[in-house]
């Protein structure tokens, strides 16, 4: 029984001692990631939309700066509940 103990006491030390700063300075990075591979997917899209001769120019609206923001919002709490 003060095996378990032991190791129970060593995890509950452990968790409070992690930095709550870095962990959101990383998700927040990784929330940066997942908004800019979003935005290049859709720009990436619209191009190819421009070279098969669908659109004239390629433009990027609020619409598609707000889907990206989606993507960002999933990766920083992915990431954000992962270190929980």
């Amino acid at each position: 029984m003060k095996f378990v103990t032991f190791f129970h006491h060593v995890y509950i030390k452990s968790k409070s001692r992690t930095n709550t700063f870095s962990i959101n300075w990383y998700s927040f990075l990784y929330g940066l990631i997942g908004f800019f591979s979003f935005l290049s997917i859709i720009i990436v899209a619209k191009y190819f939309n421009y070279v098969a001769g669908s659109e004239g120019i390629i433009t990027v609206d609020a619409l598609d700066v707000s889907l990206a923001s989606i993507g960002f919002i999933f990766v920083y709490l992915f990431k954000r509940l992962e270190k929980k």
